[in-house]
């Protein structure tokens, strides 16, 4: 059932692209996945993203760029519910290459996150269907290509904003396709 819903998302994503490019113009497509061990639960994600007009200069060596992405991801958990959630989020993302590596940029980034169940397994609530998706990550970008690899650590709770906050933290792989 949740890969059904994944392809569905997946098929959102291509229909929405190919509608509305002026409406949401795209510098990068990206699939993700990752992993959660704690609580033995995995997501699959697709997320486009765009590059806005504002940096942010912190010196004369150190400029971030802005991105704002959209995605759509499906989730699973081991548990007897065995039916998984999908989400649809929103982050405002700042990325800057290092130093003397340009290939290779840092990123951060912070955004809501909807969900459309509370439970992912037996044992804990998100407490909350609005989350809140707060990532570090690192970007290798191939030279002479429109690919690019990521590793993203995320962390994902309700804010308090819930009964019952457990929050995750998820590591996620990614690869990126640059239009």
């Amino acid at each position: 059932m949740i890969k059904r819903k994944f392809l569905l998302a997946q098929m959102l994503g291509l229909v929405f692209i190919g509608i509305a490019p002026e409406a949401f113009p795209q510098n990068n497509i990206s699939v993700a996945g990752g992993t959660d061990t704690a609580v033995d639960s995995y997501i699959e994600r697709i997320a486009y993203r765009k590059k806005l007009d504002r940096e942010f200069r912190f010196s004369s060596r150190r400029t971030f760029l802005t991105y704002v992405e959209g995605s759509l991801g499906a989730w699973q958990g081991e548990s007897t519910r065995d039916n998984g959630f999908v989400s649809i989020g929103l982050r405002y993302i700042l990325a800057t290459p290092l130093y003397a590596l340009e290939n290779i940029w840092f990123e951060v980034g912070t955004g809501p996150l909807a969900i459309s169940d509370l439970r992912l397994n037996d044992d804990e609530s998100w407490g909350y269907k609005l989350q809140f998706d707060s990532h570090l990550g690192f970007v290798f970008r191939f030279k002479d290509s429109d690919f690019s690899i990521g590793y993203g650590f995320h962390h994902i709770s309700n804010a308090g904003l819930g009964d019952e906050n457990h929050g995750l933290n998820l590591h996620m792989l990614s690869l990126r396709r640059h239009l």
